[in-house]
């Protein structure tokens, strides 16, 4: 009897299932099939895209004039390999100078957008006699990406920028360098050669 019971609910269900996807015989019930032989305005043709023409409106970096093109940063761990890549740019418009992450050797995430350096140099100046940690730097970037501040703080070290160094307690925490004031005015200074 159970079995009998059981095989008549199966059946019941297969045949709900078959009315379900049979198709409905009134064409008003039918969904539409999308017409594919006109593309929608959002998705640009051939025709309507013009591919020679660039406009520096469109260019996010076009008043960027490059500085340090490929600068190298060693990473803040001592048994890391590799390197911290970045850019420093100086804006024709505002006339001031960006850095921005542009790489590094090992795949860490971070995030390419340009970081003002009068900003950085300003929350630096406030941790004048104290010891710092990378975290300090976050509210220099607007990216969210978790290696941000410690890939900026390696940069902040490398040659030509030298703004802070590794503090004698630990190459995580960081401390101003002696000149501090004399490299940032030099780094604020710099010009495109």
């Amino acid at each position: 009897m159970p079995r009998q019971k059981r095989t008549t609910a199966v059946k019941q269900a297969e045949e709900t299932t078959e009315a379900a996807v049979t198709t409905p015989t009134d064409p008003s019930e039918t969904p539409a099939e999308p017409d594919l032989s006109d593309p929608s305005p959002e998705e640009p043709t051939p025709e309507s895209e013009n591919t020679s023409t660039t406009h520096t409106e469109d260019d996010p970096d076009a008043h960027y004039q490059i500085i340090i093109e490929r600068g190298e940063a060693a990473k803040l761990s001592p048994r890391a390999e590799g390197n911290i890549y970045f850019q420093l740019v100086r804006h024709d418009k505002e006339d001031r100078v960006y850095v921005r992450i542009d790489g590094n050797d090992g795949g860490g995430l971070h995030s390419r957008e340009w970081i003002e350096m009068m900003t950085v140099v300003d929350t630096l100046r406030e941790q004048a006699d104290k010891a710092f940690k990378s975290t300090l730097l976050k509210t220099c970037i607007v990216g969210k990406s978790a290696n941000n501040a410690s890939f900026l703080a390696a940069i902040l070290r490398a040659p030509g920028l030298e703004l802070i160094k590794a503090s004698e307690k630990s190459p995580f925490i960081h401390v101003l360098t002696e000149d501090f004031e004399q490299a940032a005015q030099a780094v604020l200074d710099r010009m495109p050669e």
